[in-house]
């Protein structure tokens, strides 16, 4: 199967109407996209294709996760203390 990747080169195969090059099919660039874009609509509507990225990854351990936050002092900071909020006033 053979796509062409430019309209230009598409208009011309289709004017000279070359659908077959050495027993290969040359596709309508269009087409395939949409054709492309209805299976993934169907695909999405009937639940089968969806992003999920729950359990796609370990988590650290418990113990992990405390090192790593009292080695970098991530729970001794406050939210004033980056967020900016300790430099506006508040009436």
């Amino acid at each position: 199967m053979i796509i062409p990747g430019d309209g230009v080169l598409n208009a011309f195969l289709v004017r000279h109407q070359m659908l077959t090059v050495e027993d290969a099919t040359i596709m309508d660039p269009l087409g395939v996209l949409f054709h492309h874009a209805a299976f993934f609509i169907s695909a999405r509507q009937a639940k089968c294709l969806a992003i999920s990225r729950r359990m796609l990854y370990s988590k650290p351990t418990h113990v992990m996760m405390s090192h790593a936050q009292h080695q970098r002092g991530a729970f001794a900071l406050s939210e004033s203390d980056f967020s900016g909020s300790k430099y506006v006033k508040h009436d």
